[in-house]
Protein backbone atom coordinates (compact mmCIF):
# COMPACT_ATOMS: atom_id res chain seq x y z
CA UNK A 1 0.00 0.00 0.00
CA UNK A 2 1.38 3.42 -0.92
CA UNK A 3 0.00 5.33 2.35
CA UNK A 4 2.27 2.89 4.79
CA UNK A 5 5.81 4.38 3.78
CA UNK A 6 4.51 8.16 4.40
CA UNK A 7 2.70 7.18 7.52
CA UNK A 8 5.93 5.41 9.11
CA UNK A 9 8.24 8.73 7.84
CA UNK A 10 10.52 6.25 5.69
CA UNK A 11 9.30 7.15 2.00
CA UNK A 12 7.75 9.82 0.06
CA UNK A 13 5.35 9.72 -3.12
CA UNK A 14 6.73 11.16 -5.94
CA UNK A 15 4.34 11.73 -9.39
CA UNK A 16 0.49 11.54 -9.22
CA UNK A 17 -2.10 11.29 -6.53
CA UNK A 18 -2.55 7.56 -6.39
CA UNK A 19 -5.62 5.63 -7.06
CA UNK A 20 -7.89 4.51 -4.14
CA UNK A 21 -8.10 5.53 -0.17
CA UNK A 22 -5.31 5.95 1.99
CA UNK A 23 -7.70 5.65 5.10
CA UNK A 24 -10.10 2.95 4.17
CA UNK A 25 -9.21 -0.28 2.26
CA UNK A 26 -12.30 -2.19 1.05
CA UNK A 27 -12.14 -5.93 0.63
CA UNK A 28 -13.90 -9.73 0.02
CA UNK A 29 -15.09 -8.20 -3.41
CA UNK A 30 -18.53 -10.31 -4.15
CA UNK A 31 -19.48 -10.01 -8.05
CA UNK A 32 -22.99 -9.52 -9.67
CA UNK A 33 -23.75 -9.51 -13.23
CA UNK A 34 -26.31 -6.66 -14.30
CA UNK A 35 -29.55 -8.04 -15.66
CA UNK A 36 -29.82 -5.79 -18.43
CA UNK A 37 -26.29 -5.64 -19.73
CA UNK A 38 -24.46 -8.33 -18.10
CA UNK A 39 -21.96 -6.14 -17.03
CA UNK A 40 -19.55 -8.13 -13.98
CA UNK A 41 -19.94 -5.66 -11.13
CA UNK A 42 -17.72 -6.08 -7.99
CA UNK A 43 -18.54 -4.77 -5.02
CA UNK A 44 -16.92 -4.84 -1.54
CA UNK A 45 -18.06 -6.45 1.75
CA UNK A 46 -15.49 -5.79 3.83
CA UNK A 47 -14.22 -2.49 5.19
CA UNK A 48 -10.65 -1.71 6.90
CA UNK A 49 -10.10 1.48 8.61
CA UNK A 50 -6.23 1.56 8.88
CA UNK A 51 -6.01 5.12 10.11
CA UNK A 52 -8.02 7.09 12.47
CA UNK A 53 -8.06 10.16 10.21
CA UNK A 54 -10.18 12.09 8.33
CA UNK A 55 -11.44 11.18 4.98
CA UNK A 56 -10.85 13.52 2.57
CA UNK A 57 -11.76 10.85 0.00
CA UNK A 58 -8.14 10.55 -1.73
CA UNK A 59 -5.58 8.48 -2.43
CA UNK A 60 -1.84 9.60 -1.41
CA UNK A 61 -1.06 12.61 -2.62
CA UNK A 62 1.99 12.89 -3.92
CA UNK A 63 5.02 14.91 -1.55
CA UNK A 64 6.86 16.12 -4.96
CA UNK A 65 3.87 16.30 -8.26
CA UNK A 66 4.99 15.66 -11.73
CA UNK A 67 2.59 15.06 -14.44
CA UNK A 68 3.72 14.76 -18.26
CA UNK A 69 3.19 15.95 -20.98
CA UNK A 70 2.32 14.74 -24.05
CA UNK A 71 5.95 16.64 -25.12
CA UNK A 72 7.27 14.18 -22.73
CA UNK A 73 5.65 11.02 -23.93
CA UNK A 74 6.87 11.81 -27.24
CA UNK A 75 10.43 12.67 -26.50
CA UNK A 76 10.81 9.46 -23.70
CA UNK A 77 11.57 12.29 -21.36
CA UNK A 78 10.43 11.18 -17.80
CA UNK A 79 10.50 13.95 -15.62
CA UNK A 80 9.83 11.49 -12.65
CA UNK A 81 12.86 9.94 -12.52
CA UNK A 82 14.80 13.42 -13.34
CA UNK A 83 12.95 14.34 -10.24
CA UNK A 84 14.21 11.52 -8.01
CA UNK A 85 17.27 11.55 -9.29
CA UNK A 86 17.85 15.22 -8.53
CA UNK A 87 16.76 14.48 -5.10
CA UNK A 88 18.84 12.00 -4.41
Amino acid sequence: MCSYPESTKRGISIGEETAGNKIIISVNPMNSVLPNTKIIAEMSTTRYVIRNNYNAGHGVIAAYYTTFTIENIITGKDITKDLVVSII
